[in-house]
């Protein structure tokens, strides 16, 4: 059975490790400095863990960008606990927790090769807001949501 844990600022090196494992797994290889470095600094950091057995299957962690705006930056499941409602527990759970923190707006950024978490957020209330076009040529859309 899978229970959701918070962790409040940096999770530690372990589970940051584990975390970062777990983005490698879901989208490639990815900028340790710059995991690492966003995983230490930023401001009000707030981490969700999917645990089974002990074992993170899977996470989404976001953190406070200031004027009440709650920036959810990235998460994925491990392909062996895929299709079983892990993000979607995943992401409800992170809007739930801005409602009771204040927050009057969850934003978040993905580009069209995640279908299915651009699927899921659009499913679970986001709106698309805008596109920009990143310096690697990449389309990333803009989305965004009241916590209701």
């Amino acid at each position: 059975m899978i229970a959701i844990e918070p962790v409040y600022g940096w999770p530690g090196q372990e589970r940051s490790d584990t975390i970062f494992a777990i983005c490698n797994a879901v989208f490639g290889q990815m900028d340790h400095s710059k995991f690492y470095s966003r995983m230490r600094e930023k401001h009000a950091l707030f981490t969700l863990l999917a645990v089974e057995n002990g074992a993170i299957a899977g996470f989404k962690t976001g953190y406070d960008l200031g004027d009440g705006v709650f920036y959810s930056w990235i998460g994925g499941v491990l392909e062996a606990y895929r299709r079983q409602g892990i993000a979607r527990m995943l992401m409800l759970e992170q809007h739930a927790w801005c409602r009771e923190n204040g927050y009057r707006l969850i934003r978040t950024k993905t580009y069209n090769q995640w279908k299915g978490m651009l699927i899921l957020n659009l499913q679970c209330g986001f709106d698309i807001t805008g596109t920009a076009q990143k310096d690697n040529g990449r389309l990333q859309i803009l989305i965004e949501k009241q916590p209701v």
